[in-house]
């Protein structure tokens, strides 16, 4: 008679809540407190940042100072005798907000100097400012010391760009001011220049074009675009804006237009967006006042999207008989661009890895 030692193992996988916040918002210098959101007590916990292993340990993940580099997707692995399984993601965002808010990155010496015509345009463009791309920044452009303020030649971008229209009368000297919360920072001063010989007034054109914007709804739902057109005869351009082809219509509430219609704000993309779409071409008309000539301009919109996983369709726990087949299937409700997906036995190397909103496996066990 032979004897068999067996063991007996009793309990269940790990299952999950959310976290607290899915997103956290953290400036630099502070802290981060996480707490792997288990429904049951009683398993081994480590902790992984974008899907890498922190080597990190226990309930709790604790970081009393951090940095941009702590900036990342957070989970905790659980596991037991019975599973394992990694719990929701929360998305840890860390804002710089750098002692040297107070400067820009250095430029060569032609970046601040332009030479041109009487009759024609010129377009100062910004260095670029050494500080967070969340921190909110106001511009200011001073003329021989004097501060310039928008019209119908001068135009100031909320980017910082500034457009004159006509340079005739406005040679000299130009100097930045980047102001915020945390400080101002000064450009070296701008020289542009008159000049000499003949030249012939310019063609009519967009000087100022709308760039390509991608919106993420967590962060923000709003959208700037910008559309400055020439000088041409003696009268301002008329200006009208598009949504993939069709006139948007200025409501004043969700969509309105500021600076003689130069500047687009859209409050709420995902508004005017909607049935799953998640890009569009937003288009400005640009056409002079004698109606001679029209110009236009496009930029694309995009709107991403953070997978979210459909677990309705992902049993927590099931039981299979030694040898049997499985078959799994991972879908996301949202994801854009599209989701990639990579599957985790316990927590070890994954075993596949497919680009496709919908993932079907077989093992065997």
């Amino acid at each position: 008679m032979t004897a068999t030692n067996a063991q007996l193992i009793t309990g269940r996988p790990p299952s999950f809540t959310e976290f607290d916040k899915q997103n956290l918002i953290v400036p630099e210098g502070g802290s981060i407190d996480l707490k792997c959101p288990l429904i049951f007590d009683g398993f081994d916990i480590e902790w992984f940042k974008n899907s890498e292993t922190l080597q990190k340990t226990g309930e709790k993940l604790n970081f009393p100072i951090v940095s941009r580099s702590d900036t990342g997707e957070y989970q905790c692995f659980a596991s037991n005798g019975i599973g394992g399984a990694f719990s929701p993601v929360v998305n840890v965002t860390v804002l710089s907000y750098a002692e040297n808010v107070d400067a820009f990155d250095e430029e060569d010496e032609s970046f601040y100097t332009q030479t041109v015509s009487p009759t024609d345009y010129f377009h100062l463009q910004p260095p670029n400012l050494i500080a967070s791309p969340f921190l909110k920044v106001s511009w200011r452009w001073l003329f021989e010391g004097q501060e310039i303020f928008i019209n119908e030649t001068h135009y100031i971008s909320t980017k910082g760009d500034l457009v004159i229209l006509k340079a005739q009368g406005h040679f000299g000297s130009y100097q930045l001011e980047a102001d915020s919360e945390k400080g101002a920072a000064f450009s070296e001063k701008y020289s542009v220049i008159e000049g000499k010989g003949f030249s012939p007034s310019p063609d009519f054109s967009i000087v100022l074009r709308p760039k390509d914007i991608t919106v993420n709804p967590e962060i923000s739902k709003s959208a700037i675009f910008e559309c400055v057109p020439s000088l041409y005869g003696r009268y301002p351009a008329e200006i009208k804006w598009f949504l993939d082809g069709k006139a948007l219509i200025i409501d004043e509430r969700q969509i309105r237009t500021e600076h003689s219609n130069r500047r687009l704000v859209i409050n709420n993309v995902m508004e005017l967006i909607k049935n799953d779409i998640h890009s569009a071409k937003i288009r400005c008309e640009a056409k002079s006042a004698e109606e001679e000539f029209i110009q236009f301009a496009e930029a694309h919109l995009e709107i991403i999207e953070k997978p979210e996983i459909n677990r309705q369709i992902l049993p927590s726990e099931t039981s299979y008989s030694l040898g049997s087949s499985i078959k799994l299937e991972c879908k996301t409700t949202k994801a854009w661009p599209r989701a990639r997906f990579q599957w985790y036995f316990n927590k070890e190397k994954p075993i596949l890895k497919v680009s496709s909103d919908e993932i079907k496996i077989k093992l065997k066990i």
